[in-house]
């Protein structure tokens, strides 16, 4: 299976190898949701997402930030994502990327 170009394997090698030498917790913000229409049984939605690194050693950064572009659809266990995209507006990621954002 791939994704994007990338074989999935390499996220794989990437978080067992390059990442245990730098271990990390990343933070999220989202804001601005907009639900921006309705198709069928599906919602439109996006919104804003910043995106912080910081390393044990108490050390942050923004590393991303950008646009979630979504399609929602409501089951009978609650909202559930049909579909998300991730527009990043920065394209100079700091640091290797191998988790998803």
């Amino acid at each position: 299976m791939r994704e994007q170009g990338y074989a999935c394997g390499d996220r794989i090698v990437s978080l067992r190898q390059a990442n245990e030498y730098s271990i990390h917790t990343d933070k999220h913000l989202i804001s601005k949701v907009r639900i921006k229409g309705k198709a069928g049984d599906s919602y439109a939605v996006e919104a804003n997402y910043a995106m912080y690194q910081a390393d044990n050693e108490g050390n942050g950064s923004l590393y991303s930030f950008g646009t979630y572009v979504d399609e929602v659809v409501f089951t009978d266990d609650g909202p559930k994502f049909r579909a998300k995209t991730v527009i990043v507006d920065n394209w100079s990621i700091p640091h290797m990327l191998s988790t998803p954002i």
